[in-house]
């Protein structure tokens, strides 16, 4: 476990960088559709109850001024945002919206953290 892949507050999620602190939402959105429920509930379940603080954290912080440790747990929330509603809503990755996500085409990514 590398001590400074997040800001020291937020250490014990280290264990999730590698796989959740996704770059692009189009990857996140991949990951999402490609996980099982219980995968994603699990990411769901550790990071959940630490992203309010997270998110005060970031708060305090513009975006020219984050750090790579600070854009690692920007990524990781980020993500959460993406999984929330697979968990919180429709109890599956790919939601309940009839049509495959995948054939929407994201065209233009905003910046990249």
């Amino acid at each position: 476990m590398s001590p400074d892949r997040l800001p020291v507050e937020f250490h014990d999620l280290d264990g999730l960088v590698d796989e959740w602190a996704i770059a692009t939402s189009a990857a996140r959105a991949d990951k999402r559709l490609t996980s099982t429920i219980e995968t994603l509930r699990a990411f769901y379940d550790q990071l959940e109850p630490r992203a309010a603080s997270a998110l005060a954290y970031l708060q305090a912080i513009t975006l020219e001024a984050l750090t790579t440790t600070d854009a690692t747990l920007l990524r990781l929330l980020l993500t959460l945002a993406e999984v929330s509603p697979a968990i919180e809503w429709y109890g599956r990755p790919d939601g309940a919206m009839g049509m495959d996500s995948r054939r929407l085409r994201l065209i233009v990514e905003l910046g990249r953290v």
